[in-house]
């Protein structure tokens, strides 16, 4: 099996949640092509989420180092310093995948949840606007923005967010929660209370 095919095995084991194999996958693709960034970003995404912090941010950093016009490799480097509270040096890296590539909505989400660790939350709302100019149903983009609006006391606006994100997923547990703090907030716990056993369920 190729290195792309490699990857691109893995980039799908990812998405079902299956990666103990999506590991195995990259580190054969690192074998195969051992100055490839694109193996160790992923690789980076796989082992954060058995908290290996140290090795994530290894190879995340080799991936930056072997790619460093990839914009992937970038973000993938500052959702690793952002899991390790490193907010400066995450908006750094988010904002070099930026530089590299302005029309990606992931990475306003990302630079927007950074934001949000540092309760800048008119930065927050830029964040999404732009993301969400490249993708309308960009449901991360959405339940930031959501969020912080209604920090900025901009509650009917933010139950506005959150209803366009739930007609675009509405599975999404994150997004009945944020309508629930959104009525919590504005004194209606009862209907709140639906969207946070909805969420839960």
């Amino acid at each position: 099996m190729n290195y792309h095919i490699q990857v691109e095995r893995a980039r799908l084991l990812m998405q079902q949640g299956r990666f103990d194999l999506a590991e195995q996958s990259l580190r054969a693709a690192v074998a195969l092509e051992p100055d490839n960034g694109l193996a160790y970003s992923y690789l980076a995404l796989v082992v954060i989420e058995k908290k290996e912090y140290d090795s994530a941010e290894e190879f995340a950093k080799r991936g930056v180092s072997l790619s460093p016009d990839d914009p992937m490799a970038h973000y993938t480097l500052s959702v690793i310093l952002r899991q390790r509270n490193r907010l400066r040096q995450a908006e750094a890296s988010i904002d070099a995948a930026i530089e590299f590539d302005p029309t990606s909505s992931a990475f306003y989400a990302q630079k927007a949840a950074i934001k949000i660790e540092q309760k800048q939350w008119k930065d927050v709302v830029h964040a999404t606007d732009l993301g969400l100019q490249f993708d309308p149903d960009d449901v991360d983009c959405t339940n930031l923005r959501a969020i912080a609006l209604t920090k900025l006391g901009r509650r009917d606006e933010a139950g506005m967010t959150i209803r366009t994100a739930l007609a675009a997923a509405p599975e999404e547990a994150d997004t009945h929660a944020n309508m629930g703090w959104t009525l919590l907030h504005g004194g209606e716990p009862r209907q709140a209370a639906e969207y946070f056993k909805e969420a839960l369920r």
